[in-house]
Parts: structure tokens; C-alpha cells; sequence
């Protein structure tokens, strides 16, 4: 096993982690130019396998699991204004998969239905909260910060 390290044109660090036999192998760490952690991940012989964390502005907004390089059972998503969660669900074969549930600060908003990557229905839609996706959402930046506290 070595351990090995990329850089930026100015000298940061890109990427960093390990390797065993010129294969990624281990946990690895890609960076922003600024700096900043971007993604935490754990590699098996140079496939992506298990616990993937995403950062943005240096606060946690994605932690997926990965098998055999891809996305498979449970992922959560993250408001980086707050850390609310916002979105939750699982993966099968790197396609949605099963009951996501989105979040309206701490209280569920939506929960949706997935089938192969598809949404089937919607399952619940709390009357508390209006829900305007005509499908399901993906991770983005969302401003639910002011309920943390409902």
C-alpha cells in the first residue's frame, strides 16, 4: 500500500489517499482548489465501495453508499445553510429505489414512491406544506432553514 497525493497548479492539494497495486484502495479525499474537503471516499481495488461524503462551502451535503462502484442502499442529503436534512431515500444498482422522503425542516413534506430510478406516486403529501415538484426532486440548495425549530 502507498499513500499518494495530486496538486493544484498553485501547490494544493487535489487528492490524497492510497493506493495498492496502482489502484485507488482506501479511504481517499478530493479537494476545492480553495482548499476545501469536497469528497471523502472508500475505495476497494480501485472501485468505488461504501461510504461516499460530499461537502460543499466545508459543510457536510451528501453521505451515499456505494457498492461495486455504485450507488446502493441508503443516502441522505443535507441543507448546508442549517444541516436540516432535506432528502433521504435509497439506491438499488445506482437507481432510486423504494420510499424517498423529503423534509421541511425537521417534519416530512413529501414522500415519494421510486421504482428503477422512476417515481411511481406520491405517497404522502403533508397538508401543512405545499409541495409544487411536479416530480421528484434532486439534491439542490433549498432555503427550509427557517423551520428547524417548528
Amino acid at each position: 500500500m502507498e499513500n499518494f497525493a495530486t496538486f493544484f497548479p498553485d501547490g494544493m492539494v487535489s487528492t490524497a489517499g492510497s493506493r495498492y497495486q496502482g489502484k485507488l484502495h482506501g479511504r481517499a479525499f478530493s479537494f476545492f482548489e480553495n482548499g476545501e474537503k469536497w469528497l471523502e471516499q472508500q475505495y476497494e481495488f480501485g472501485v468505488l465501495d461504501g461510504e461516499q461524503l460530499e461537502y460543499r462551502d466545508g459543510k457536510l451535503f451528501s453521505v451515499e453508499n456505494f457498492q461495486n462502484g455504485q450507488r446502493d442502499g441508503w443516502a441522505r442529503y443535507f441543507n448546508i445553510e442549517c444541516g436540516n436534512l432535506f432528502l433521504e431515500g435509497g439506491y438499488k444498482n445506482d437507481k432510486r429505489e423504494g420510499y424517498w422522503y423529503e423534509y421541511y425542516g425537521p417534519e416530512i413534506s413529501t414522500i415519494y414512491s421510486y421504482e428503477a430510478d422512476s417515481v411511481i406516486s406520491v405517497v404522502f403529501t403533508n397538508p401543512d406544506f405545499t409541495n409544487s415538484a411536479d416530480s421528484a426532486p434532486l439534491p439542490t440548495y433549498r432555503d427550509e432553514c427557517c423551520c428547524a425549530n417548528r
